[in-house]
């Protein structure tokens, strides 16, 4: 058994957006354009309320991943890992 590298997402100020089902779905698009470019063992996708998760197979594309849904976040949405 090999390890892997979970990445648990939570998207930063959801609570002080003016239209939360508005930057949910902004979330979920930047989650599938994550997921079109790379490999996962699990693809990220949303958990509970803001929060997302996925996993991978080593630390170096969990680290691409959280690089490419912080570019493909549109403004003002951020996240943390």
């Amino acid at each position: 058994m090999r390890p892997s590298v979970a990445v648990i997402i939570d998207l930063v100020g959801s609570r002080k957006q003016p239209d939360r089902a508005e930057a949910q779905r902004q979330l979920v698009d930047a989650l599938g354009q994550v997921n079109s470019a790379g490999k996962a063992e699990q693809p990220l996708a949303p958990t509970i309320g803001d929060e997302s998760q996925g996993v991978y197979a080593d630390v170096s594309a969990a680290m691409l991943a959280t690089l490419l849904l912080r570019l493909f976040m549109r403004e003002p949405l951020d996240c943390r890992f």
